[in-house]
């Protein structure tokens, strides 16, 4: 099993805790497998680029937020799961460095937009 250390994102306002996805293998595992979002997730990329993520083996929807630097440039929600052999790939329309993985529902219960700032501590 990985082990994933933890990191609070601060979308000025909400703040939430969130397992960092600092290598390749955690980040193609990402949230794949979990029977339910125990905590949201983070990948951290080493440049800006359509870094895009499907739903393969995963249990249950979730809404995705890309990010350059400390602002976010797309957000996804309601990611449905998908078992087939061919999923959809999700990309943002402008580049990013990071994506956070979130609860299905999360973007709106936070108020989370394109162009919102936010801190990693």
């Amino acid at each position: 099993m990985q082990k994933y250390y933890v990191c609070t994102i601060d979308f000025e306002g909400p703040k939430i805790r969130a397992r960092v996805a600092d290598s390749t293998l955690k980040r193609i595992i990402g949230l794949m497998f979990e029977q339910k979002i125990n905590s949201p997730m983070i990948f951290r990329f080493g440049s800006a680029a359509y870094h895009g993520i499907w739903m393969k083996n995963m249990n249950f929807s979730i809404d995705v937020v890309w990010a350059k630097g400390n602002k976010i440039v797309d957000i996804a929600e309601n990611l449905p799961p998908c078992k087939s052999y061919n999923c959809k790939t999700y990309a943002p329309k402008e580049p990013a460095d990071i994506i956070i993985e979130l609860d299905a529902g999360a973007v709106k219960r936070m108020h989370l937009k394109k162009s919102k700032t936010f801190k990693i501590n």
